[in-house]
């Protein structure tokens, strides 16, 4: 199978060459091109036509404002936002203007590929708290009891689920997210508990149902 390839348009030097190296971990993805702001955006993607595009989404010339124009010149192009703004506005007009996912900086690099790969295979990936926040300004309609339960945890408590649901241990969490294995005791409690499930496997089948049919 022939390489992923991926743009990443940031106006910070630094998080451009650590997310390429972040990315470049994964043998299916090939960055052909880095770029600073919106206009290059648009220029980057009519040249490479590229499977993805990460946008961020403040920058001199606006990330979200150059979505459409780069879905003109690339319309087959996964448009994704990562970025630092959880703003409720920009979170909705990206996904308005053809965006596909929303994500938010500060994640570790296993829940960034395992975002982007999921993403290629179809499925949106928004980080939870955005969920919640635009569940709570009426920007999504008609979630199912799944995802309203998603929309309810934590940021730090998604990441332990997501992981739970990829089969790690309590020990593999915590090692992972770099915390002791009694705080992961912690906020699994915490996700039975909000999510009404008894058990991790159950948690994890609720949630593997929630992140299969989230949509816009």
């Amino acid at each position: 199978m022939s390489k992923r390839r991926i743009v990443i348009v940031d106006d910070h030097p630094i998080f451009r060459s650590g997310l390429t190296q972040t990315l470049e971990l994964e043998p299916d993805f090939d960055v052909v091109a880095q770029g600073e702001d919106g206009t290059e955006a648009v220029t980057l993607a009519g040249r490479h036509r590229p499977d993805m595009l990460l946008l961020d989404v403040a920058m001199i010339t606006g990330g979200v404002d150059a979505i459409a124009d780069v879905l003109k010149v690339s319309p087959n192009t996964l448009v994704v936002m990562l970025t630092a703004s959880a703003r409720v506005n920009d979170v909705s007009r990206s996904l308005d203007l053809g965006a596909v996912s929303y994500l938010l900086k500060g994640t570790t690099a296993n829940e960034l590929l395992h975002a982007i790969k999921e993403i290629f295979d179809g499925r949106v990936q928004i980080s939870p708290r955005l969920l919640g926040d635009l569940m709570s300004q009426q920007q999504i309609h008609a979630l199912s009891p799944e995802q309203e339960a998603i929309a309810k945890l934590t940021d730090q408590e998604a990441r332990v689920l997501r992981l739970v649901s990829q089969g790690f241990s309590n020990a593999e969490i915590g090692k992972t997210l770099e915390v002791q294995e009694k705080t992961v005791k912690f906020h699994l409690s915490n996700i039975f508990d909000k999510l009404e499930v008894r058990n991790r496997v159950e948690a994890a089948l609720l949630a593997q149902r929630a992140w299969r049919d989230t949509g816009r």
